[in-house]
């Protein structure tokens, strides 16, 4: 493996990681990309030399880059003795750069933390990280049945565990999904950026918000706005996916009180008054969820919500029925 004071998107095969290398300015600072499951590459994605998640983004920037992501096919959690093997020659082979980072999400979270040691990593960002897939430790997931394939491979060796990272920076998590909040707060040397109600696909929701560029921009600049990160994430509450989330069964905390406030919100995001947008069938979906919830402890609201949702779609029945059958419970109950 030759050093690499310059290299212009050269990809390589560390085991069965795809691996490809943008290092044009070393007084810049190198950011490495480990992408999550979800972000894995074909074997003609790698014959074409495709970009991994994140790699294009950081190099825009103009940043140095080097981005990680696993084959289908040869799905390893980032647990393959060649990888391994070849991370460590190169970081023995990669020059002084201004700063390392990393970066990833999931899986791509434990990569980023796991490795961070080896590759001289000054800055982490996690999103919703996988610390460790070892039962023994994090057996909440096991006991979960959550991604029960990824407990297969070996997590006794070397960079088992992502907690046991010596580098600073944030972990983005949602505080109300149990399974990420243990492994979050196992990271003892990071700061912990919560946002409540979005589940696991973090990543995926702070795009959907216009507030994953700000995120990584300021983490990469080392200037995160602690109080804006806070102000921003309150836009979740116009985002489908935060109700969805907050109405699943993942939520432990969902109460019939707690659906109240959803009523509010939901009322001021989907009122015919305040939006001239047309409620898509997945919005009446989830409105009607939250109906049934509501009208566990309260008809009326529940109906005056309903009727919200057929002032708008006016053509969907079932919303219609809806209506008629809690009026039906309200006289019953009478």
């Amino acid at each position: 493996m030759a050093n690499f004071d310059r290299c212009e998107d050269k990809v390589f095969l560390f085991g069965d990681i795809y691996v490809k290398i943008y290092i044009y300015d070393i007084s810049k600072a190198l950011v490495f990309a480990f992408a999550g499951a979800g972000h894995s590459v074909t074997r003609e994605d790698v014959k074409n030399e495709v970009s991994p998640w994140g790699y294009d983004y950081l190099k825009k920037k103009g940043l140095n880059v080097i981005g990680f992501t696993n084959i289908k096919g040869s799905y390893n959690y980032y647990r393959d003795a060649v990888f391994f093997k070849c991370l460590k020659e190169l970081a023995k082979k990669l020059p002084d750069f201004k700063e390392r980072l990393a970066y990833g999400g999931s899986m791509g979270g434990y990569a980023a933390s796991a490795f961070s040691n080896v590759l001289g990593v000054d800055r982490l960002l996690l999103l919703n990280p996988i610390s460790t897939r070892n039962k023994e430790i994090a057996s909440w997931d096991y006991e979960a049945k959550r991604a029960l394939s990824s407990f297969h491979f070996d997590w006794k060796g070397e960079f088992a565990d992502g907690a046991d990272t010596n580098a600073c920076g944030y972990v983005v998590y949602d505080p109300l999904y149990e399974l990420d909040k243990k492994h979050a707060i196992r990271y003892s040397t990071l700061e912990k950026l919560k946002v409540p109600g979005l589940g696991h696909s973090i990543a995926t929701y702070l795009h959907e918000m216009k507030m994953l560029n700000w995120l990584v921009d300021s983490f990469i600049e080392n200037s995160i706005d602690i109080e804006k990160f806070h102000e921003l994430a309150r836009s979740k509450r116009k985002i489908k996916r935060y109700y969805d989330w907050m109405l699943s069964d993942e939520n432990k905390y969902l109460t019939d009180r707690r659906a109240k406030v959803f009523l509010r919100h939901c009322n001021s995001l989907f009122s015919k008054g305040k939006t001239s947008e047309r409620l898509s069938d997945a919005d009446v979906e989830m409105a009607m969820s939250i109906a049934d919830i509501l009208s566990k402890t309260d008809l009326v609201d529940s109906i005056k919500f309903l009727k919200i949702i057929h002032g708008n779609r006016p053509d969907i029945k079932a919303v219609r029925l809806k209506i008629l059958e809690y009026r039906s419970l309200i006289k019953v109950l009478e």
